[in-house]
């Protein structure tokens, strides 16, 4: 299961300002952590998840070995920017288990 979790104070109205202050996101490389302690393993990801910054994740993420439950939950709260190959990423993972 993917949960995008998203408050609306961090989503910048066209234009890219809110009263009159530039809304400037930080240019990170996509990232992950992961929670294994619960039931369900928890992958949270951080950063940019686009196809100039996720090269660094993608063997990280083949090379996962979680309990074979078949349930893991994806955050995607922390994600700055996401295209399809990010999103591409996101989907491969979550049909991994």
């Amino acid at each position: 299961m993917v949960r995008a979790m998203s408050s609306q104070s961090d989503i910048a109205p066209a234009g890219g300002s809110t009263s009159g202050i530039p809304v400037t996101a930080p240019q990170t490389d996509a990232h992950f952590s992961i929670d294994t302690a619960g039931k369900t393993p928890w992958l949270t990801l951080h950063g940019r998840w686009t196809t100039m910054h996720i090269g660094a994740v993608d063997g990280a993420l083949r090379d996962l070995e979680l309990p074979a439950s078949g349930d893991i939950e994806i955050d995607l709260s922390d994600v700055e920017a996401l295209d399809t190959a990010g999103a591409w990423l996101v989907h491969r993972t979550e049909l991994a288990w």
